[in-house]
Parts: structure tokens; sequence; C-alpha cells
């Protein structure tokens, strides 16, 4: 069978709200979808829409993102990066056929005051999210995050997906749906947590759910107004 590069996307805007006008973090996976094969992430800096790709020191700020795979057994291990010039790699082994969950997670970030976007000071924490298939098995969800989300294909070109929080359906929450050279769709959760869309055209797509926690605190010595939670999370149609 011939080596199949499979290239799923997960972007993380760092200037809210207005996602095209910002620069992102996305994962690129490479591997044949076979077990006992390995698999390359590669997490890159840049505005992906248009193919821009960022080198150098604007790749530093990526040290604080911890990427993990859980397996189809459940266990969870994090995947070592390292930086290159042009982006951060890692690698995995995947043991066996199922889905293969990768996120990745920077909640350690300072204490941000974002006032001149309307946001105030606030603590950021942000999430990525992606599948990787093995073979033709589906073992089910492996892993869990804080902000989530659960998709399920339709006939057509259809999806369906639940958002999630705290493993609780999120109602009336925004998700922004966007692809390369695709109109951005901005939908709702209904009272089951669920929005449908259509993704028409193969490649990457991303959803992107910002989720505003309004109880203050302090993180680090200083005092914030608010936690954002932030999940990006790829689909690539084929």
């Amino acid at each position: 069978m011939q080596s199949i590069t499979r290239i799923l996307a997960v972007a993380i805007f760092l200037i809210l709200p207005y996602i095209t006008m910002a620069h992102g973090y996305w994962i690129e996976i490479e591997g044949n979808n076979r077990p006992n094969e390995t698999v390359t992430v590669k997490m890159f800096y840049g505005d992906y829409p248009v193919g821009e790709r960022l080198s150098g020191k604007p790749l530093d700020k990526m040290k604080d993102i911890k990427m993990y795979v859980t397996s189809t057994n459940g266990l969870k291990q994090e995947i070592p990066m390292t930086q290159t010039t042009d982006y951060w790699e890692g690698t995995f082994r995947p043991q066996a056929e199922g889905i293969y969950e990768i996120t990745g997670i920077n909640d350690t970030r300072e204490v941000q005051d974002w006032s001149k976007h309307d946001m105030g000071i606030t603590r950021p924490i942000q999430y990525l999210k992606t599948t990787y298939q093995v073979g033709h098995m589906d073992n089910g969800k492996a892993e869990e995050l804080f902000l989530d989300v659960a998709i399920k294909k339709l006939p057509g070109n259809t999806f369906e997906t639940t958002v999630l929080k705290n493993g609780k359906a999120l109602t009336g929450q925004k998700v922004i749906v966007t692809g390369y050279g695709t109109n951005e769709q901005e939908l709702v959760s209904d009272k089951k947590g669920k929005i449908i869309y259509k993704l028409d055209k193969p490649g990457l797509y991303i959803l992107s759910i910002d989720w505003v926690d309004k109880k203050p605190g302090e993180y680090k010595g200083k005092p914030y107004e608010t936690v954002r939670h932030r999940l990006d999370y790829s689909i690539y149609k084929q």
C-alpha cells in the first residue's frame, strides 16, 4: 500500500475575536495509517488559510504547548517536541488499529491584558485537538478535554457536532467553521449542544470555540477578570 500523507491542522488564533485577522498555530500529521509505523507530528505558526508559515524566533512561544497522544486503550502519553527552523516536530508509533486522539494544551500562559480587543484582563487557556485513523477500527472516544466536541459524519458532506464543556452539552455556544478558500460559517449550538454544517470541498477545516469563565481570580501573582478557554479542532475532509 502506497504511503499516504494526511494533513490535519488545529489552529489557535491568538488575537480575538476576529479569527481571520490573526496568526495561529496548527498541526500537520504525516503517516500511512498503518500500525507499527512512525507518525510525524509537526506544529507550525503562521496564517494557514493563506499559506504563510513563519520561521525562526516567532516559533519560540510554542515551547509551552504540550502535545499528547491517547491510544486505543486509553493510555495518554506526551509527544516530546523539538524545535527546528521552520516548525516543532515529534513522533509516535501506533501499536494497534483504531482512532488515536492528538491533543495540545497550554494552561501556563501569563495573564494577558486584552482590553484593546474588548476582552479585559484574562487568563488564556488554549486547547488543540484532532484524530488520526489507523486501519478501519473505531475504538470510541478516548480523551476528553474541558472544552471539547464530538463529531459525527452524516450522509453526503454533512457533519453533526456536539459542543461539550466538562463532558456536558453546551447550549447557545458560537462555533466558527473555517477552511482554506471557503466562506466562514458562524453557527450556534442548539438546546442539545449540536450544530450541523456542510464541508463541500476536500481539505482541512477548523472548528474554533471560545468559552469564557467570568469568575475572577489570580494566577502567578497577577489578578485576572476572566479565564478564556479556547478549542481549535481540525477536521480533514477527503
